[in-house]
């Protein structure tokens, strides 16, 4: 059995379906998505290094397309005298982005990556700290934090969310990937993501 084909049945599992319950078609759907999804996210989603001091933040549901994915990045704004914090929050619109990449390939199994990319709806919030004081309380809670590495090697995480931090500072950068959302990086940001969205809606 191949890779892909392990995947998908894994999926089909974690939805509560046996694999003969679904037509051949749908699996290959399946399959595209997971071959699809982590590029996509890259690309709709980027984790990039932030300019200078910030941090970005995503996460996501490994083989649970229904989960929608989180996204910010907070970083100074340079052109701005004072320096000021400003940040993009993004949330996905009409379903997850891998729910919209899903449904919009089986509508047309012939459309390129590029097109269904394309009609992905997406809310895009930029927001400044003058606007949205939890900009400042989230990174000031997060350089209080205090991390401990995720080393427990009895722990085994079966289709987690993935949550993926990078912070950058003046001292060092952080660069982590968690799949136990009770860590306490990954609570700051998925409180952190809470805070800002509560600013987007304003």
């Amino acid at each position: 059995m191949t890779t892909t084909a392990t995947i998908t049945i894994l999926a089909l599992l974690s939805l509560g379906l046996h694999p003969g319950q679904i037509a051949s078609p749908f699996q290959d759907d399946l399959a595209w998505l997971t071959e699809n999804t982590q590029a996509e996210l890259d690309r709709l989603l980027p984790i990039d290094e932030p300019a200078g001091y910030g941090v970005v933040f995503r996460s996501y549901q490994d083989l649970n397309y229904q989960t929608p994915e989180r996204f910010f990045r907070i970083e100074f704004s340079y052109d701005s005298r004072p320096r000021a914090l400003r940040a993009v929050f993004v949330a996905p619109l009409n379903g997850s982005i891998q729910q919209q990449l899903l449904d919009l390939h089986v509508a047309n199994r012939t459309a390129s990556i590029e097109d269904i990319r394309s009609r992905i709806k997406l809310s895009r919030v930029e927001l400044r700290e003058d606007r949205c004081p939890a900009l400042e309380r989230s990174i000031e809670s997060l350089r209080r934090l205090r991390l401990s590495l995720p080393t427990n090697p009895d722990v085994i995480m079966i289709h987690p969310e993935i949550f993926r931090v990078v912070a950058s500072f003046g001292d060092g950068q952080v660069d982590a990937t968690l799949f136990d959302a009770r860590h306490p990086l990954a609570r700051w940001a998925v409180g952190a993501y809470d805070d800002l969205q509560e600013c987007a809606k304003r």
